[in-house]
C-alpha cells in the first residue's frame, strides 16, 4: 500500500514539474511543493467537492420514487463530511486531491472509521455508507 501511494505521489509532482515548465515558470522544490499543496486544499479538494455535491443535490437530487431527497439525507451528508474531516485532523498525511484517491486512500479511510477512539465505535452499515457516500 505504501508502494501504491508513494507512486502516485511521485506521478503527481512530475506532473507539477511538467505543467510548471509548459507554463515556464520557475522550477524548484519550494514551486513544485506549493503547488502540490495548492492542490490538496484547493477548490477542487474533496471537501469541496463534497460541499458542491450536497448543493446539488438540494437543488437536484432525487430518491428512489423520484421525490426530492429528504432531510435525513443531508443530514447523513453532514455526518459524513464530519467523519472526514476528524480523519483529516487525526492523519496530516491525508490526501484530498480527488484525482489522488484510490483504493489505498479508502482502505485507510475505513480503518480509521473502525478504530477511532474520538466517540462510539461505528457500526459497520455506517461506514459503508460513509464510504459509499465518498465513492
Amino acid at each position: 500500500m505504501l508502494n501504491d501511494e508513494l507512486g502516485a505521489i511521485q506521478t503527481n509532482l512530475i506532473s507539477i514539474k511538467q505543467e510548471l515548465q509548459a507554463a515556464k515558470k520557475e522550477v524548484n522544490s519550494e514551486s513544485v511543493r506549493a503547488e502540490w499543496l495548492k492542490q490538496q486544499s484547493g477548490p477542487g479538494s474533496l471537501l469541496t467537492l463534497l460541499t458542491d455535491f450536497e448543493v446539488h443535490q438540494r437543488k437536484y437530487g432525487k430518491g428512489k420514487k423520484g421525490k426530492p431527497l429528504t432531510e435525513g439525507t443531508f443530514t447523513q451528508y453532514r455526518t459524513n463530511r464530519a467523519y472526514l474531516e476528524d480523519y483529516i485532523r487525526s492523519n496530516k498525511n491525508v490526501t484530498l486531491n480527488p484525482e489522488s484517491i484510490n483504493g489505498t486512500w479508502f482502505l485507510r479511510f475505513e480503518q480509521y472509521l473502525r478504530t477511532r477512539t474520538t466517540q462510539k465505535p461505528l457500526k459497520q452499515s455506517t461506514i459503508n455508507l460513509a464510504i459509499a457516500h465518498f465513492k
